[in-house]
């Protein structure tokens, strides 16, 4: 499902992109600045840069930002102890800076399950990301790959026919697409 969620139609019609479909070409509108992905030099035992303490949180801006990165090798590495789900980490380099994120995008687990796709690392090649900045979790709040966006015949988003309302002044923009 691909919805851009506002408060109300007024505040729809304000926007100035279309709600109907946005190409690949203009994504690079909504990129993030050139800028470090929030805070580095935290990593865990399977991520590089992938977490920032708790205590330094207080000073970022924002907790999700849309970069674009020119390769991601993505590795399937099997699930944990009892779950049922392959755990999925994305590698890339951005603005000089390597990091290796644990994928939260539902769509690319899917498609890896689909797919039968064995563990190992695979080329994925160039891809948009949304990242996010995690809720707080054993003193880190962890950056994650919540949504891989790549080109599909020139369209990103194909919105249902009906938009959800909710109660919110800022729109959101949920992706559906891997």
């Amino acid at each position: 499902m691909n919805t851009i969620v506002f408060e109300d139609e007024t505040e729809m019609r304000r926007q100035s992109f279309p709600i109907d479909r946005i190409r690949w070409d203009d994504l690079p509108k909504w990129i993030a600045p050139d800028a470090p992905l929030w805070i580095n030099g935290h990593s865990s035992r399977d991520g590089v840069n992938d977490r920032v303490p708790i205590a330094e949180t207080n000073r970022l801006s924002d907790s999700l930002r849309l970069i674009k990165v020119d390769e991601l090798p993505v590795s399937v590495q099997p699930p944990k102890p009892g779950k049922t789900r392959p755990v999925l980490r994305g590698s890339f380099r951005y603005n000089g800076i390597d990091s290796r994120l644990k994928i939260t995008d539902t769509n690319a687990e899917r498609k890896s399950r689909d797919m039968g796709l064995s563990c190992g690392e695979y080329a994925v090649g160039q891809r948009y990301l949304t990242i996010s900045l995690g809720e707080p979790f054993e003193g880190y709040c962890y950056k994650l790959i919540a949504v891989i966006i790549k080109a599909r015949r020139n369209i990103l988003l194909c919105p249902e026919p009906n938009i959800q309302y909710l109660p919110s002044a800022t729109p959101t923009i949920r992706w559906n697409v891997f």
